[in-house]
């Protein structure tokens, strides 16, 4: 099951130490499908521990941070291992296609494609960088984690974010001062790397074969079920929520100008307040816009200090990275706006101020 669908259901230090876990795991380069079924495993204890109202500290101790340590210390190095083959297949296609790419780029220059050859130095430093990444995010970034409340998991993400788009850069201008370039037949690059996926895939299929019955993955009709009643659930606990949350902001708001001896805002001038957030919210075009200009100034950048093959197999990832970023926050943001917009019409039916229909609602 898709945790993501039901951890809104956590409250208060149920949801802060869940949050916690959760980035601890990312941190630790956890793999996907592994940090999924540990995280709905802990999300069903937290849920079960707040519906009987057990105090968070009976089940993690007083040290947050050697919870999660002895919560994910199955996810051992021979467990690590076990995934490498799986991520070796992604990094094969990924430089399968950048090895097309370039191969296509000079074949508009009539270069023989048994004559090509390709510089292996920028998969050697990128593959150096990242594990330099992953050991200073272990090292400096994982205290944080524990060591500051004030940080959100939005904010850590984006910082992360930041940090890796610094380190492909990094990646790029340190590959374009090397003196020395590791050349080698591209269509030996080809070969390995599409060897490598078939064999894989064999391996994976007859995998599946011997378990399943069948090569394709299979998909889990009890947990789809599942999957769409908790997020008809959820749907609804927004709804109920979200009133409740909008009512405290206002009641915030007023403390704060309270306190700087400022007028208190009404209830009808909040809800205008919450409409024109609302209507900025659902305007994307400044998100999109700010995503064009940054991966457009990346791309400058490396065009003028790298070779063309480099710099537009560079273009195609930031162009990925960027692209799927923006997305999310798009669909982010749609979400707000749609939920909001039903508190909005709700009012409007009843002819109410959110801080009266919060009320009513509680």
């Amino acid at each position: 099951m898709n945790y993501k669908a039901m951890e809104n259901k956590l409250t208060g230090k149920y949801r802060e130490v869940f949050e916690k876990a959760e980035l601890y795991g990312i941190v630790k380069n956890i793999d996907s499908k592994v940090q999924d079924e540990m995280m709905m495993d802990l999300l069903d204890l937290l849920l079960s521990a707040q519906e009987d109202h057990k105090p968070v500290e009976k089940i993690i101790g007083t040290d947050m941070e050697a919870f999660c340590k002895s919560y994910y210390q199955q996810y051992s190095l021979k467990e690590r291992a076990r995934h490498l083959p799986k991520r070796i297949y992604g990094l094969a296609k990924l430089v399968l296609s950048l090895q097309a790419l370039e191969i296509l780029f000079l074949q508009e220059e009539k270069i023989s494609f048994l004559q090509v050859e390709s510089d292996i130095a920028p998969y050697v430093i990128g593959l150096g960088i990242g594990m330099i990444f992953l050991f200073l995010i272990d090292v400096f970034f994982r205290p944080i984690i524990f060591k500051s409340n004030k940080l959100n998991n939005n904010r850590i993400y984006s910082m992360l974010l930041v940090l890796f788009a610094a380190a492909v850069i990094g990646a790029v201008v340190i590959t374009d001062k090397m003196p020395v370039a590791i050349e080698i037949k591209s269509y030996s690059i080809l070969i390995g790397t599409s060897l490598y996926i078939i064999i894989y895939l064999l391996v994976r299929s007859i995998y599946r074969y011997k378990k399943y019955g069948t090569i394709r993955k299979l998909k889990n009709i009890e947990n789809e079920y599942e999957n769409s009643s908790v997020l008809s659930s959820i749907g609804a606990s927004i709804d109920s929520n979200l009133p409740k949350e909008l009512a405290k902001r206002y009641e915030n708001i007023n403390k704060k100008r309270k306190k700087r001896g400022k007028q208190e805002i009404t209830p009808e001038e909040y809800m205008e307040l919450l409409r024109d957030e609302t209507r900025k919210l659902s305007n994307t075009k400044g998100i999109m816009i700010f995503y064009i200009i940054f991966t457009a100034a990346i791309i400058m950048i490396t065009a003028f200090t790298s070779e063309p093959a480099d710099a537009l197999i560079f273009a195609v990832i930031i162009c990925t990275i960027e692209y799927s970023v923006y997305k999310m926050c798009k669909k982010a943001n749609a979400g707000i706006v749609k939920a909001r917009q039903k508190v909005f019409d709700h009012c409007e039916e009843e002819e109410k101020n959110i801080i009266e229909y919060a009320k009513e609602n509680s």
